[in-house]
This record gives C-alpha cells, sequence and structure tokens, in this order.
C-alpha cells in the first residue's frame, strides 16, 4: 500500500463510518467537501512524520481523532513518531512498497 493508497482508504473508512452513524451534511456543501477536508488534515499528519511511511486507516484516522482529546495537541503525533523510530530502528528501512 503506497501513501496515497493509504489516505484514500482512511478518508473512505471516516465517511463510511459517518454514515454508518447517521451523519447528516447539508446538500448545499455535499460528502466531497468533508472528505477533502479529512483528507488534508491526513496530508498533513504525513508531512509531520519524520518516516513518512503507508499507515493503517486505524492509525491514521487515531491520529485525526486524538488531538482533540489531548491537552498538548502534539502528543498523539509524539507517540507515532516515536513508535516509527522504534520500529525503523528495530527492522531496518521499511519499504514504502511492501
Amino acid at each position: 500500500m503506497t501513501v496515497p493508497q493509504a489516505l484514500d482508504e482512511a478518508v473512505g473508512h471516516c465517511m463510511d463510518a459517518g454514515y454508518e452513524h447517521d451523519l447528516r451534511i447539508p446538500a448545499l456543501l455535499g460528502d466531497t467537501h468533508l472528505a477533502d477536508g479529512l483528507r488534508q488534515r491526513a496530508e498533513h499528519l504525513y508531512e509531520r512524520l519524520p518516516h513518512p511511511i503507508a499507515l493503517q486507516p486505524e492509525i491514521i484516522i487515531s491520529q485525526l481523532l486524538l488531538p482533540a482529546r489531548s491537552p498538548d495537541e502534539t502528543q498523539p503525533l509524539t507517540w507515532l513518531s516515536d513508535y516509527l523510530h522504534a520500529a525503523r530502528k528495530h527492522y531496518g528501512c521499511l519499504d514504502q512498497a511492501s
């Protein structure tokens, strides 16, 4: 999975979950406005990661939601960065194509 594919899948999961929980978007806005906003936030997350690799949708979504629950907005990103650094150190450079 590539980073763009991971972003597409994460946004799709968010939108699907919203509809499963009766998300109602005003017809004037349409769902593309919300999906574009989610994608921009996820892209911003990738810009701040030291090792941008394709992440599972659940990890991306958690990073979009956790800052709202954290007193320090950067704490969840720090946790993810630390984890990715430790994984890279333990397993070596992760191949983007795999």
